[in-house]
């Protein structure tokens, strides 16, 4: 009885979350074999006329690698000239496990417990669980120095292994020896500083180049030279050729994305249907976006992948797919995919135990998957021809300003900065939070009304600056999230594009809205808002929050003349500001933690908290693009079938659209 009441709040928090699906559609090289020992082992292979997909997550303990492998490939564009393998440092889920027992997470409670005594007198709360995170991470963070250690070749306590790693490629082909080429180390220091993702080529010899363009070539990644600790024999899987637009720069999109039921971050249950990212695929078709790449998790995909099966296919997402006439489908593993000698259900619910639900897996290790995805996008499409790839999530929308005309904008945008003899290594879009306009002193959360995500965008909320998404240029060799760490010589620095001249990230995440200051997330912190912070938020934003109110263009004069104002010391001293230190300035100035968005860098910003309409003009333009590409009869029936009405839920999708 239990597990029904459950399943059914989750089908009715699912519904909540969709219910908006309405969106207004019509409706080196060395040839000498190993020894014998090292053999080759039996590989995985798909049936006969199948591509291969998927690199299959093996556990840490079958090889001596001191990182996880998430993808092999090479580029039919380029013969398959080189391999590229991408990887995880935190490895896979038995090596989060051994990291969680160096870091005693079975002591985590009794830490707690060590904290609320030296606490009890004075009843801090905050300081209690302040001070036992701050443990728990740091043991975490030394637990997965000693598993890197304990994994390295030298041992890991050598300088070198900070910069420096031989890894070695062995490859063959069915019937075959094995052919071992040395990998290329020239970007591996960058990622073995940041112990996160890690990004190597190896060349693959002229006479195996055959093989791996018709899915026949095999590789085995190894630490030394005579193939000592090699991973097992991995499939190459090849990128596939692209035919791109004539008539201005090569443009790729990238995004990781889990169609059906997931949680997101604070483990709310949500959903993602096909009608979702059909509007996210047709607003980068309108903008000029040559060709998406997309990393699929959804539930059940990967390992139909290893089995041979067409992500695209068996994708809940795969009517969205249809759509984009130039699509590629990689399917990637989920956390419980990476299941190895492992269950990443005990490591999470022990986690969960011993931090009194305070941490989980994504917490204490990031996203390894989406790190590895991402860094795998870029690369698959720069070597498939990209000159620049957008990445941002499938709920943000690359807006132009409305008084320009959004038809393949991207391209018009980026010619003259790839023409400059120093092409910049990425342009960056802060991040702004949109949600509807305040209407009769309420404002609607995004996402549940009867409206494409875009056409909610009327008013712009809280800009991250922090949170910049990139459009990558192709020499970039290193992502991570928001960054560009690492770039090919010939490219300058990052550049900062402006909304009201540009380009501006929209971000329409679900629920948010300027109800409150903590559902507008005005406040900085994540503890409850009192009623003057609430009072204040009131005061500051609802009248500019609201039909009419004031426009971003009229708060971005506002900032200007603020600049102006300063003295040369003042504005000297506001540019060299961090992110950090203009959150505690901003705390002390209004009392709260809102970002008044005054500068970013030597440029204003001054886009937050004001009436922009842009998003919602774009979407007049995806919409025709909508019904124009996409069957908006089976967008609706994928949401009927895959979203069942459960009890009276308002705005749910029903057949009676």
């Amino acid at each position: 009885m239990k597990n029904k009441r459950v399943a059914v709040l989750a089908a009715l928090a699912l519904l909540v979350a969709l219910r908006s699906f309405h969106v207004e559609l019509p409706h080196h090289h060395s040839a000498a074999p190993p020894p014998a020992q090292l053999a080759p082992p039996a590989r995985l292979a798909p049936p006969v006329g199948r591509r291969r997909e998927a690199t299959p997550i093996l556990a840490s303990s079958k090889h001596k690698l001191p990182f996880a492998i998430y993808s092999i490939s090479c580029a039919e564009a380029q013969d398959c000239a080189t391999t590229t393998i991408v990887g995880q440092l935190e490895g896979a889920c038995d090596a989060r496990e051994r990291t969680l027992e160096r870091a005693s997470l079975n002591e985590w409670a009794q830490w707690r417990r060590d904290f609320e005594k030296k606490h009890r007198r004075s009843g801090c709360k905050v300081c209690v669980a302040s001070e036992w995170k701050t443990k728990v991470r740091r043991a975490v963070a030394q637990a997965l120095n000693e598993e890197y250690a304990s994994r390295s070749p030298s041992g890991g306590y050598l300088a070198k292994d900070r910069a420096s790693l031989d890894l070695y490629c062995a490859y063959s082909s069915s019937g075959g020896e094995e052919t071992v080429v040395k990998s290329s180390t020239r970007d591996l220091a960058t990622f073995l500083r940041r112990r996160s993702t890690i990004v190597f080529e190896c060349p693959v010899p002229p006479s195996l180049r055959r093989a791996a363009l018709n899915d026949g070539l095999h590789v085995r990644i190894a630490p030394h030279k005579n193939l000592e600790g090699a991973h097992p024999s991995l499939p190459l899987l090849v990128q596939r050729a692209v035919k791109w637009p004539d008539n201005g720069p090569k443009i790729g999109a990238c995004a990781w994305v889990k169609g059906g039921a997931y949680h997101d971050r604070d483990g709310n249950i949500l959903g993602l249907p096909a009608a979702r990212v059909a509007e996210w695929l047709a607003h980068l078709r309108v903008l000029g976006v040559g060709h998406v790449l997309i990393t699929d998790n959804s539930d059940g995909v990967f390992a139909k992948a290893l089995s041979g099966q067409s992500a695209r296919e068996t994708s809940p997402l795969k009517v969205a797919y249809d759509g984009f006439s130039s699509i590629t489908v990689v399917p990637w593993p989920s956390l419980e995919d990476d299941r190895d000698q492992c269950d990443p259900g005990r490591v999470e619910a022990s986690i969960i135990k011993e931090s009194n639900a305070t941490c989980t897996t994504q917490s204490l290790f990031g996203r390894p998957a989406q790190y590895a995805a991402q860094n795998t996008c870029h690369r698959r499409l720069v070597a498939a021809g990209a000159q620049w790839v957008t990445h941002n999530d499938v709920d943000e929308f690359l807006v132009p300003p409305p008084s320009l005309n959004a038809e393949q904008y991207l391209m018009e945008l980026l010619t003259p900065f790839g023409e400059r003899r120093l092409p910049p290594r990425a342009l960056a879009l802060p991040c702004v939070f949109f949600a509807p306009c305040r209407m009769d002193n309420h404002g609607m959360p995004v996402g549940q009304s009867d409206k494409m995500l875009l056409s909610e965008g009327t008013c712009a909320g809280k800009a991250q600056l922090h949170r910049q998404k990139l459009i990558a240029h192709a020499s970039v060799t290193h992502l991570w999230v928001h960054y560009a760490f690492a770039a090919k010589q010939g490219v300058g620095d990052v550049v900062y594009l402006l909304p009201e001249k540009q380009l501006m990230l929209a971000h329409l995440r679900l629920g948010y809205s300027f109800d409150s200051a903590l559902a507008s997330r005005a406040v900085d912190n994540f503890g409850e808002i009192t009623q003057t912070e609430e009072k204040r938020f009131v005061e500051l934003y609802d009248e500019r929050l609201s039909a009419g109110g004031e426009t971003c263009v009229a708060a971005k004069k506002k900032t200007e003349e603020f600049w102006k104002a300063l003295t040369p010391a003042q504005r000297k001293a506001r540019a060299a500001e961090s992110i950090l230190e203009r959150t505690k300035r901003n705390r002390r100035e209004t009392g709260l933690g809102i970002s008044d968005c005054d500068l970013l860098g030597e440029d204003m910003f001054g886009w937050c908290w004001c009436v922009d309409d842009a998003p919602a003009r774009l979407a007049l333009r995806t919409r025709a693009e909508l019904v124009a590409r996409w069957d908006v009869s089976s967008l609706r029936r994928e949401v009927d079938a895959a979203w069942p009405a459960v009890g009276a839920v308002p705005n749910a999708p029903t057949r009676g659209w």
